[in-house]
């Protein structure tokens, strides 16, 4: 991870289902997973196998030079050794390999519940996008 490489999917599944047991009832929020096509088919399947459903898929999209900007920025102010430009630069590369297809993928197939949020926004902005969407649905 601290090279930004992601961690296995049989390892984040794993972590995931167990803890989504618990949670289906209460409700829950995924932030970072699924970021892999076998990520998202081992959560289709959890919900066709628990009966379970997502409400809402929010893809918060941001430019990658403000994102390495912020990253950096976070770095220095807490001191993160994982917050670097090779890292960032691997995290980048990953999710265009890897994660892009799984926000297309659901893009396409539940497009009624899938909301794309600016995330060049301020953090505030942002959660109350999120909130008047989660309101509404």
């Amino acid at each position: 991870m601290s090279s930004g490489n992601l961690v296995s999917d049989n390892i984040l599944n794993s972590i995931v289902s167990a803890r989504l047991k618990n949670e289906t009832k209460k409700g829950f929020i995924l932030d970072g997973y699924p970021r892999t096509m076998t990520q998202a088919e081992f959560l289709n399947n959890f919900f066709l196998d628990t009966a379970s459903s997502l409400d809402c898929i929010f893809d918060i999209q941001i430019n990658f030079e403000i994102l390495k900007n912020r990253i950096i920025k976070r770095s220095s102010e807490e001191g993160r050794e994982d917050d670097n430009i090779n890292v960032i630069e691997t995290r980048y590369n990953e999710y265009l390999n890897s994660t892009q297809k799984v926000s297309n993928f659901y893009m396409d197939n539940y497009s009624s519940i899938f909301y794309k949020i600016d995330g060049s926004l301020q953090i505030e902005e942002i959660t109350s996008k999120i909130k008047d969407i989660l309101k509404k649905s």
